[in-house]
């Protein structure tokens, strides 16, 4: 199995409401969102990010908080040491050591 079919898969299980678009679409969604949070976390640990690369960063972060908010989750934000991107799911499901309060971490594996 691969980390994307895992990661559906975990969608499928703990978000309590379905999405307009199919699963498999959705959670692409999510992660590419996540992916380019990550990418940005680390960018602006190492240099200060360009005026593009920040309004990319804030519609990111709008997109899944609004992705997450869909299927009925909500969205946490991290720090680049760990997963930058965190999906809390209603029934405190969770991927990290923070516990159910931390939520799920996603990223482009």
């Amino acid at each position: 199995m691969t980390p994307f079919e895992r990661f559906l898969r975990v969608l499928e299980e703990h978000a309590p409401k379905q999405p307009a678009r199919p699963w498999r679409t959705h959670a692409l969604a999510m992660r590419r969102a996540a992916f380019k949070l990550e990418r940005y976390a680390v960018l602006s640990c190492n240099r200060e990010l360009r005026r593009f690369e920040e309004l990319d960063d804030t519609r990111a972060t709008i997109l899944f908080e609004e992705l997450c908010a869909e299927v009925g989750c909500t969205a946490r934000f991290g720090d680049p040491r760990g997963y930058v991107a965190h999906i809390v799911f209603p029934d405190g499901y969770c991927n990290t050591f923070g516990g159910p309060e931390a939520g799920y971490g996603c990223t482009e594996e």
